[in-house]
C-alpha cells in the first residue's frame, strides 16, 4: 500500500475512492479483505473486481459487509454456543443494559457486535485471527463507521496486516452504530476525526484523492464557498454555476426531463415523478445533470446566504446530492412543485 501500514485517505466526492481500492488489488498468494457497510457498495465492489479480473473474483480477494465480517469472521468462531444471527434493530442505551449483547432469541444486536468483541478481547483473539488469514485490509466508505464500530476499527492498529481506510468524512450520512455517545466527539468535525485516527496510529492522507473526477469546477466552487468543503475538479469540463430556478417554464422543462433525477431531502415518493430519490439514497449515483429539491428551511438558507447554520446531517446529505452531477446542478424550491404532490 505504500505510505503507511495503517492509513486513512480522506477523499472528496467523485474522486474515485472505490476505483483506488480496486487498483491496489492483485491476484497472488496474499489474502485481502475488503470491508464496507452497505449492501449496494458490496455489489459495486464485486462488479468492479470482476471487471478487473475478466469476470471473476480471485480466490485471495474477499468482500465483506461490516457486520458480516465482525459477526461471522471475528466473533462466532470463538463462541461455544452459536448465536442465531443479527438483530438489526438498535437497542436503546440505558444503565441497565450496558452489558447486554443479544436479544431473547440469541441474536446479537447489531449495535453490540463490536462492543462484545472489545469487552471480551482477552477471550476473543480476533486480531490474531485476522492476521492469520489476511495480509491486507481495505475499509471502503469508512465515514459510515460510528460508535463502537469505529472503536473496533481503531483496535485494528494492533494487526500486523496493512490497513487502508478510504472515505469522505463529509459524506457521513449513514452510521453503523449510534450507541450512546461513543465516538460522538470524534465525528463532530473533520479535525477531531483526523486527530482520532492519528492518535490510533493511522497516517492521515489528504492528498491522494483530493480532486473530483465527476464534478465540474463550478460545482466544486459552489461547495467550497457555501459548504466550506475543500473539493476541486480534476477535469476540464465546465457548467454554469449551480442554478436556483424560479422561472415556471424552466421548472416545467426540468421536471418533465426524466433524464434529470429529482433529489429530495426525504419522502420523494409523495411526488408524481418518474426519476426521483432522496438525497441519502443518491449516494454512488453519477448523472449528467441533477435537480436538487430544496426544503423550506434550505430555501431560506439560500436567500439569506446563511450556510454556516446548516445542521451537519443536512449538510452531508446536501453535499451528496450536489455532487451527483457531472454537468449542471439545478435547485428548485419544494413549494414550486406542490402541484405534483400526490393526494
Amino acid at each position: 500500500m505504500g505510505k503507511s501500514y495503517k492509513r486513512l485517505i480522506q477523499a472528496v466526492a467523485g474522486s474515485g475512492k472505490t476505483t483506488y481500492i480496486i487498483e491496489q488489488l492483485e491476484e497472488n498468494s496474499e489474502n485481502v479483505a475488503i470491508i464496507t457497510y452497505t449492501d449496494v457498495n458490496q455489489e459495486v465492489l464485486k462488479e468492479k473486481i470482476r471487471e478487473k479480473f475478466k469476470g471473476r473474483i480471485p480466490e485471495n480477494i474477499h468482500v465483506f459487509g461490516l457486520f458480516q465480517f465482525i459477526y461471522s469472521f471475528c466473533l462466532t468462531p470463538y463462541l461455544n454456543r452459536r448465536p442465531k444471527g443479527i438483530n438489526f434493530d438498535s437497542l436503546p442505551t440505558n444503565a441497565s443494559n450496558q452489558n447486554k449483547y443479544m436479544d431473547s432469541n440469541r441474536r446479537f444486536y447489531k449495535d453490540r457486535l463490536s462492543k462484545a468483541l472489545l469487552d471480551y478481547a482477552d477471550k476473543i483473539p480476533y486480531i490474531l485471527r485476522i492476521d492469520r488469514y489476511f495480509s491486507k485490509i481495505f475499509v471502503d466508505e469508512v465515514q459510515d463507521l460510528g460508535g463502537d464500530d469505529l472503536s473496533w476499527l481503531f483496535s485494528l492498529n494492533k494487526c500486523k496486516a496493512e490497513i487502508l481506510c478510504v472515505g469522505d468524512f463529509y459524506q457521513g450520512i449513514f452510521s453503523t452504530s449510534t450507541r450512546g455517545n461513543t465516538n460522538k466527539a470524534a465525528k463532530a468535525n473533520l479535525d477531531n476525526y483526523k486527530k482520532e485516527f492519528a492518535n490510533n496510529g493511522f497516517t492521515v492522507d489528504e492528498e491522494t484523492l483530493q480532486e473530483s473526477q465527476r464534478c465540474t469546477s463550478e460545482t466544486c466552487w459552489f461547495i467550497r464557498e457555501k459548504l466550506g468543503i475543500n473539493i476541486k475538479s480534476a477535469n476540464s469540463k465546465h457548467s454554469n454555476p449551480p442554478m436556483f430556478i424560479t422561472d415556471k417554464n424552466e421548472i416545467l422543462r426540468i421536471w418533465n426531463d426524466n433524464e434529470i433525477p429529482k433529489l429530495f431531502y426525504w419522502k420523494h415518493r409523495e411526488y408524481i415523478c418518474e426519476n426521483s430519490m432522496n438525497w441519502g439514497e443518491s449516494k454512488g449515483l453519477t448523472k449528467k445533470d441533477v435537480c436538487v429539491i430544496l426544503t423550506d428551511t434550505l430555501s431560506k438558507t439560500f436567500k439569506k446566504d446563511s450556510w454556516e447554520k446548516m445542521a451537519p446531517k443536512t449538510k452531508a446529505s446536501f453535499y451528496v446530492a450536489c455532487t451527483r452531477a457531472s454537468g449542471q446542478v439545478y435547485f428548485i424550491e419544494q413549494k414550486s412543485i406542490a402541484n405534483y404532490k400526490r393526494t
